[in-house]
């Protein structure tokens, strides 16, 4: 169309081919059937590619195909009509490959273009120009033929631009300077990361509107102008959908890579730092000028002392975690990683490292590590940690003896009760700090609990004079604490290492447990004889259901006589028949049911026993008789005592009176208040309210002052346990006295002799009760002895007519 125009401009000088050498038409028609292929080709990828733009390409692809094909075929053609035909395609699909044109520049630039005004604005004008040209053939306003002869013969129909036809020009020129601009403007608004993808696609159309030119100023008879719009959709194909811009990716790696926070270097197959980002300089240490000799001591960094850097690179992949130490002391954690880098044919072309700050990351580890494993507030191990070190030690040192020590401190509930708990964190962490000062290297220790401690030592290194003296030194030292600090420890030699470690400080803490309440023993040790014990009680603990569901708990009876030696009443107290144990007296069973809080248990079957017991008693006859029951202090933690006592009264429909009620000063030592108000309480119900053991507690006057009693019990055993007998008897003189003053009357228990009789009666004690007189017995031989036979219990000849 160019060519035409040239010849309009030059006074219409016509053209002929008329060389016979080299048949130009054929040329020309390779050229096109080349282009054709490759077009077709880009097509065909357009398919496959994912790209957003890619619909678009393909539009413009297939634009592109209708104008080439068409002229194509007008130079084979010699058919008037069809190259009559291809020559309306050829002239109206140029408009449309240049809407395309529009349409891809804008989707590649990120213009909002689809389905808008300036779309539907280019596809009139377009639509427009196409139908006008369908008029030709009537009207020939865009074109005429003329026959042009090949020097080979061949005909072909060569078209003469009308008036039209420069109309139609003149849109085209449009369309394509709005593609320029709008890639210009992009250009010069875009940074400069980016413009080179907008500068590839202009240098594309100004090369095709070149080549346009230059067929313009040299006119000829072929259309080689469609080798330039082919030209042109290949290079956008290209440009759109394969090429990639290395300067943008260059410099956005270099952007990103030069802003993360990790290091990176990079090598050639040099091993010379040809690019570093401002991170690893810093982690480095390193200035410009010295980055390029980093090899060797990052190499050297990374292999540490486990490994040869030459065999990292052998092996091209390394990755480690690496602890460094800087000049001015501070200590730095770096995770590295390198990597080879091979080209295609598997080439070494360089390397890079990365280098990773985990300094942070380090210290938050080692601190849970340190708090999974230690005491928070003493630092020491915890009992889990301890006891794997412990089994770690005792494996890896199967020939040496070992002593395992455990410590506990008496009361320290009470120390942080009346001193605080920050008190009491103090002397934890100052017996803390004792243990780790005089503990060698092969010791291990640790917080077991509270405030419990343990260790384990060489049994040469083990010296009780560390536990027993500089123990007590370390916890006194305060001279503000008045509260005495006594710790108490266990010892057991480790003799048997098949056992679990945990269990080698059970046996430890057991053998303490044996001196918890002894104020001047400190340190006990563990034997076999104590393991022992310690079966036995739980075998009697754990069997009290069955003592008590099979009546193997049998209810014993020891006579409360009168100075005149008449039964007032019995003490009940209780025997086990133990099917595997054999006879038990309460002084065997008892403290272990306390301990372990099963005396609640024994003491409500006994209570009950003594009231049904009661009532069978009035039902034949006996009706005078009371019988006292024990109360432990271990009761009132458990169960309501008051109710329980009312209920069973009432259950069995007896007087209150003839149910005493035992209760030590012990029970009153703790919650003394609440447990005042239940005594009080059991009276307003009727029960007469014995006080056990009077005189063997440290404050038997307060309690006297402040308890409601009814009864008191003195043990005779008061006057056994002391190195002054004759102070002793005048003591025990004086509190008779004062019962009587108080008008309470006085159970002496214990009595075994006449002389004992003689001075208690002298002393003007009302009631006895003790193997002088009596012995204990199960029910139904007390009632034979005593209840049915009618006899009393006569106080003559020094007691050699005591029944028995």
């Amino acid at each position: 169309m160019w060519r035409s125009l040239v010849a309009r401009l030059t006074g219409g000088q016509k053209v002929v081919g008329s060389n016979p050498v080299i048949p130009i038409m054929y040329i020309f028609a390779s050229i096109i059937s080349a282009l054709i292929l490759v077009l077709v080709i880009c097509l065909i990828r357009t398919f496959k590619s994912k790209k957003p733009i890619a619909k678009e390409t393909r539009q413009l692809l297939i634009s592109a195909l209708i104008p080439i094909v068409s002229n194509l075929v007008v130079v084979f053609s010699s058919n008037y009509q069809l190259s009559g035909i291809c020559y309306f395609l050829y002239f109206s699909s140029t408009d449309w490959m240049l809407a395309f044109m529009i349409r891809f520049t804008c989707k590649y630039c990120g213009y909002e273009y689809r389905k808008t005004l300036k779309e539907r604005l280019v596809g009139t004008f377009c639509g427009l120009d196409t139908l006008i040209m369908v008029f030709n053939p009537f009207f020939h306003h865009v074109f005429s033929s003329e026959e042009v002869l090949f020097g080979n013969g061949h005909l072909y129909y060569n078209y003469v631009s009308e008036w039209y036809h420069y109309i139609h020009l003149g849109l085209s020129y449009v369309l394509a300077a709005v593609c320029l601009v709008l890639l210009l403007i992009r250009f010069i608004k875009s940074s400069s990361i980016y413009r080179e993808r907008y500068f590839v696609m202009i240098m594309s159309v100004l090369v095709v509107a070149g080549w346009e030119l230059y067929y313009i100023l040299n006119p000829n008879v072929l259309e080689y102008s469609m080798v330039g719009y082919g030209s042109m959709a290949v290079l956008i194909y290209y440009f759109a959908l394969e090429y990639k811009p290395f300067v943008a990716t260059y410099r956005l790696l270099s952007e990103v890579v030069g802003n993360i926070s990790e290091g990176i270097v990079f090598f050639d197959e040099n091993n010379i730092c040809i690019f570093a980002n401002n991170k690893a300089k810093e982690m480095l240490g390193y200035g410009q000028d010295q980055i390029e000799g980093a090899w060797k001591d990052i190499m050297m960094m990374t292999a540490g002392d486990e490994f040869d850097f030459e065999d990292i690179t052998r092996e091209g992949y390394f990755q480690c975690v690496r602890n460094i130490t800087k000049e001015e002391g501070e200590r730095i954690t770096y995770e590295i990683e390198y990597q080879q880098v091979l080209d295609k044919k598997e080439k070494y072309t360089g390397a890079f490292v990365a280098l990773k700050d985990r300094t942070e990351e380090q210290k938050k580890l080692d601190e849970e590590r340190f708090v999974a494993t230690h005491d928070r507030l003493t630092g020491l191990y915890n009992a889990d940690y301890l006891y794997s070190r412990v089994e770690k030690t005792l494996k890896e040192n199967p020939n040496q003896r070992y002593i395992v020590v455990t410590s506990d401190i008496k009361g320290f509930k009470m120390v942080n009760d009346i001193y605080g708990t920050r008190t009491g964190d103090d002397i934890l962490i100052k017996i803390a700090r004792l243990i780790e000062g005089y503990a060698s290297k092969d010791t291990i220790y640790g917080r077991i609990s509270n405030d419990k401690f343990g260790l384990i030592m060489r049994r040469e290194r083990y010296r009780e004079s560390l536990f027993s003296e500089d123990m007590v030194k370390a916890t006194t030292s305060n001279p503000d604490m008045f509260y005495p600090i006594i710790i108490h420890v266990g010892v057991y030699e480790v003799t048997d290492r098949r056992i679990p470690v945990s269990v080698m400080f059970d046996r430890a803490f057991m053998a303490l447990s044996t001196i918890k309440n002894d104020m001047q023993k400190r340190v006990a040790y563990y034997d076999s004889n104590l393991r022992e014990d310690m079966l036995w009680e739980q075998r009697v603990a754990g069997s009290i259901d069955a003592g008590l569901s099979t009546q193997q708990i049998i209810p014993y009876m020891q006579a409360q006589v009168d100075v005149d030696g008449n039964i007032q009443g019995v003490e009940l107290l209780a025997r086990w028949m133990h099917p595997t144990e054999g006879f038990l007296k309460p002084r065997r069973f008892l403290p272990t049911l306390e301990k372990n809080g099963y005396v609640v248990k024994l003491d409500q079957y006994m209570w009950e026993r003594a009231c049904s017991i009661i009532k069978k008693w009035e039902s034949e006859g006996w009706e005078d008789l009371y019988i006292s029951v024990n109360i432990s202090p271990v009761d009132f933690f458990f169960i309501d005592v008051v109710e329980s006592f009312k209920s069973l009264v009432e259950l069995y429909e007896v007087d209150p009176k003839k149910l005493r009620l035992e209760i030590t000063e012990n029970a009153m030592m703790y919650n003394s208040g609440h447990r005042i108000e239940s005594i009080e309480r059991l009276r307003e119900a009727g029960f007469l309210v014995e006080m056990d053991d009077f005189g063997n507690g440290f404050s038997s006057l307060n309690m006297l002052k402040d308890t409601p009693i009814d009864v008191i019990k003195i043990d005779m055993a008061f006057l056994d346990e002391t190195k002054n007998p004759k102070r002793a008897k005048q003591i025990l003189e004086s509190m008779i006295a004062l019962a009587k003053k108080l008008e309470i009357p006085v159970i002496t228990e214990g009595v075994e002799t006449a002389e004992q009789v003689q001075y208690l009666t002298e002393m003007g004690c009302d009631m006895f009760q003790g193997y002088y007189f009596a012995k204990a017995f199960p029910m139904e031989e007390f009632e034979d002895r005593y209840l049915r036979s009618g006899e009393k219990l006569i106080i003559a000849n020094g007691g050699n007519d005591v029944l028995y």
